[in-house]
């Protein structure tokens, strides 16, 4: 499963949660893949272990489409156990379809064999507040050490 930001342009922590099919033992990976194509970035800084243990180790680029997370020695990932993790995700800044936006989760054994796959893992449906604040602010008053400012907020759709 997966939990994360829905606003789009954004960033924040994406919560990923699994149970292994099969204990999963030190020195596999487990692989997070974001949706082909489709502009999200995802990162290791800021990682959120979770369940899983303070020793893993995750590998990946500052900002790319993929992590893995390494299983640290003299730990087992045990069957049936869910396991979660929060990851840096950047959303993209347009609207994804749901039948694209489907995030990758691979386990794999210390020796690169293939444990766990999953390929349909449902993203967040992305969505925006249609609030934009202007980068000029207003001067209102100026007196003895105080301010006023006004700075407008416009909304490009009736809030409701």
């Amino acid at each position: 499963a997966f939990a994360g930001s829905s606003t789009l342009g954004s960033h924040g922590v994406g919560y990923f949660t699994f149970s292994p099919s099969s204990n999963v033992s030190a020195g596999s990976t487990i692989r997070f893949e974001v949706p082909s194509d489709q502009g999200y970035e995802i990162s290791c800084v800021g990682i959120v272990l979770g369940t899983l243990p303070a020793a893993t180790k995750c590998t990946g680029t500052v900002v790319d489409d993929l992590v893995t997370l390494l299983v640290p020695a003299g730990v087992t990932l045990e069957q049936g156990v869910e396991q979660t993790v929060g990851l840096r995700i950047w959303n993209p800044n347009k609207l994804v379809l749901s039948h694209v936006n489907m995030w990758k989760a691979t386990i794999k054994t210390a020796k690169g064999e293939p444990r766990d796959t999953n390929f349909d893992i449902p993203g967040t449906d992305l969505a925006t507040s249609y609030l934009s604040v202007a980068t000029a602010l207003d001067v209102l008053a100026f007196s003895a050490g105080s301010v006023s400012v006004a700075f407008p907020i416009v909304a490009s759709r009736a809030l409701q």
